[in-house]
């Protein structure tokens, strides 16, 4: 399960407090399943519900979401697309106070995985990447850097 790696790193990356705590950031794969066609193809995919666990966040959730969208262009990005998009991301938050939430993000996500014939004998396993899809070319290749609303500065924390 690459991606739910991938992804932790992403937000860990977006918000630094977590880095220095990380054990308020836990991430889990669950209803996990495995897809394979049944082909000449030994290849298959790992097919999951990410679901992220950020306890006491104090952060602005909409930089957290922001990361998990800049995320997603890269890394899934049938989560962005079509019909698919208007409920591809769900959450749950628990109000501790004023200023911390217990939130739950989920997400279903894809690890594809080939395997093939080595030369020497044995097989080769490897991740893919996610395919290209039209459209997103357009989209900017810059990382998150600066966010904003309403003139004050959510992210980086001033």
């Amino acid at each position: 399960m690459q991606k739910l790696a991938s992804l932790r790193a992403a937000i860990v990356a977006a918000l630094p407090e977590l880095a220095v705590d990380p054990d308020r950031l836990l991430c889990t794969a669950t209803k996990g399943k495995i897809a394979s066609r049944g082909t000449t193809s030994l290849g298959y995919e790992y097919r999951y519900t990410a679901s992220l666990w950020l306890l006491d966040f104090s952060a602005e959730s909409a930089v957290l979401m922001s990361a998990i969208l800049l995320w997603a262009r890269d890394n899934q990005r049938d989560l962005l697309e079509g019909d698919r998009a208007l409920q591809a991301i769900a959450f749950e938050a628990e109000v501790l106070d004023d200023k911390t939430i217990d939130l739950n993000v989920q997400l279903e996500l894809t690890d594809a995985v080939a395997l093939a014939p080595r030369a020497g004998g044995g097989h080769a396993l490897t991740f893919l990447p996610e395919p290209p899809r039209a459209g997103f070319e357009l989209l900017s290749d810059a990382p998150l850097g600066e966010i904003w609303f309403g003139g004050t500065r959510l992210f980086p924390p001033a």
